[in-house]
């Protein structure tokens, strides 16, 4: 199958079923390396809380086998460290999504206030190292619905300890 036909697929399946049905195929050995590159940050992108849908474990290996990928495709990756923030409840700051635009950080700590109703949540800073940013998906809209996300896919599970440092803490 094609890419666009696969993506085709993967529409019909819905946005949160993308993950599942994408690790299924791949792990199936039903897409070459060179699919799995074209469809992963996509199916990313369109998943509302992808680690809900998939393990770090499996998001990681999948992307580690497709090589850093972005939405767009043809975002270069970074040859630095990058600044990325986290707006995030305190238990999860060693998340996979990451934001170069403070204010996108501090938009998801607000909502993450109501929509998880906790009592606060923070946002967290870190300058990633090259090695660590798994993809960068630019394609969807930010919280205005005009500008870019701006999200940076990082390998959580490599993250240097002591490297997430505190910027703010939120309250309702």
């Amino acid at each position: 199958m094609t890419v666009d036909e696969l993506e085709s697929q993967l529409l019909r399946a819905g946005r949160n079923n993308g993950p599942g049905l994408l690790f299924d195929w791949w792990f199936g050995g039903e897409l070459t390396v060179e699919q799995l590159h074209a469809l992963l940050p996509g199916v990313w992108e369109m998943a509302e809380w992808p680690s809900r849908h998939l393990t770090r474990d499996a998001w990681i290996l999948m992307f580690r086998t497709a090589g850093y990928c972005s939405s767009p495709p043809g975002l270069p990756a970074p040859t630095s460290p990058t600044t990325v923030y986290r707006g995030c409840t305190p238990g999860r700051r060693r998340g996979m999504s990451w934001t170069t635009d403070l204010d996108q950080a501090r938009w998801f700590a607000r909502r993450f206030l109501h929509v998880l109703d906790t009592p606060r949540t923070e946002v967290v800073t870190m300058d990633v190292p090259p090695e660590l940013v798994l993809a960068r998906c630019e394609g969807r809209g930010g919280t205005d619905g005009l500008s870019v996300e701006a999200e940076v896919v990082v390998d959580c599970l490599a993250i240097p300890r002591g490297a997430i440092r505190r910027l703010e803490e939120l309250t309702p």
